[in-house]
């Protein structure tokens, strides 16, 4: 009988909403943290169309996956690039105050 070892992990992130800086009117100190929320939202989008697009491909064709980005992707590479059950609750609103144009 072959040994085995199951590592668990659990990860639990609670993203930031992405803001319209244009719309929200922030300055200083709030309009830096709105810049840095909005690129790791970015680079988490990113990574996970380039690991989603790298599915079922042969390692030549595979594109790279950059984690290094931001410190959220950073956090995230073991889940999004392992072999692990990943779930996501997401919370969503329908009002059209929160939609932004396309």
């Amino acid at each position: 009988k072959k040994d085995t070892t199951t590592r668990a992990m659990l990860q639990l992130v609670d993203l930031a909403g992405s803001e319209n800086i244009k719309e929200t009117g922030v300055a200083g100190v709030a309009l830096t943290e709105s810049m840095h929320i909005n690129k790791s939202l970015t680079s988490l989008g990113r990574a996970l169309h380039a690991v989603v697009s790298n599915e079922g491909k042969a390692a030549k064709n595979k594109q790279v996956v950059s984690f290094r980005e931001t410190t959220l992707t950073h956090m995230l590479s073991d889940v999004l690039s392992g072999n692990f059950v990943c779930s996501l609750i997401l919370t969503a609103s329908s009002s059209p105050a929160h939609r932004q144009a396309e």
